[in-house]
């Protein structure tokens, strides 16, 4: 009798795969899906069977697709790719900056997602903060404590999360 070879099986794995709270996606070579996780699929607002219709550009920001075609053609050509950001199509319309990395086996490249919006918006909110209390803090006026108010409203009012708070 021979010893179990070393490794999970074909169903723990695909049991893994459809478990887990990551966001997995599976592309063909040619840039077409071949599985995602059920977390991709909420993520992005779609259903399994329609990211399984359409291959991966219908999910990437236009403006992002020339990085991300770039990138995962030098993944083919062998090049390791630990990270990259591109931007991607929610169902609902929104856009999402999304941490990608990327593996390359045979002819499948295996890519693990992060939601990045939040993090690049908490640094814009970090920045918008600097930049207003070093105003104050340098005594300058109120015409220019408030330009930099106005500077950085956009990213003061937008987010995952925002309160407005006005103290006297």
């Amino acid at each position: 009798m021979s010893a179990p070879e070393p490794g999970l099986s074909a169903d723990h794995t695909a049991r893994f795969f459809h478990e887990t709270a990551e966001m997995l996606l599976v592309l063909s070579c040619d840039l077409n899906c071949i599985t995602a996780s059920p977390p991709f699929c909420i993520f992005t607002g779609q259903s399994s069977d329609l990211i399984f219709e359409q291959p991966v550009k219908q999910f990437i920001y236009a403006d992002d697709w020339p990085n991300f075609s770039s990138t995962l053609t030098a993944l083919r050509n062998g090049e390791k790719i630990t990270r990259f950001d591109v931007r991607v199509k929610m169902a609902n319309g929104e856009i999402h900056h999304v941490d990608w990395s990327a593996r390359r086996v045979d002819d499948t490249l295996y890519c693990g997602l992060s939601d990045a919006s939040e993090w690049l918006w908490r640094d814009s909110m970090r920045a918008a903060h600097q930049d207003i209390l070093s105003s104050i803090l340098n005594r300058e006026d109120l015409n220019q404590i408030l330009a930099a108010v106005c500077k950085h409203m956009e990213v003061l009012m937008t987010g995952p999360h925002w309160v407005v708070r006005c103290e006297c």
